[in-house]
């Protein structure tokens, strides 16, 4: 992560890896570093008074509905694809 890989507490969203810049003994928190699974969790952060937190994106899973619009849109290139491949009706 670099420095500009940092995030509101507004913008968290369940599936977000973050590490948070804190004493272990100053959040509820078993480890430093997690993915957010939960609201409870979101508002937890937000309660400790953090304005922003380290995000890696590249750690963070994708909520369903992204994960759901990439396969339909995988979906819909293949067909593209095959339509592009098949003979054309002379």
């Amino acid at each position: 992560m670099t420095p500009s890989d940092t995030i509101d507490v507004r913008d968290l969203r369940p599936g977000m890896f973050i590490q948070l810049e804190l004493s272990w003994i100053a959040h509820p928190f078993p480890l430093n570093s997690f993915v957010i699974s939960s609201q409870a969790q979101i508002d937890t952060l937000r309660e400790l008074g953090l304005e922003r937190v380290r995000w890696d994106p590249a750690r963070s899973h994708r909520p369903e509905h992204e994960a759901a619009s990439a396969a339909a849109a995988a979906a819909a290139a293949q067909a593209a694809a095959a339509a592009q491949r098949a003979p054309s009706p002379e």
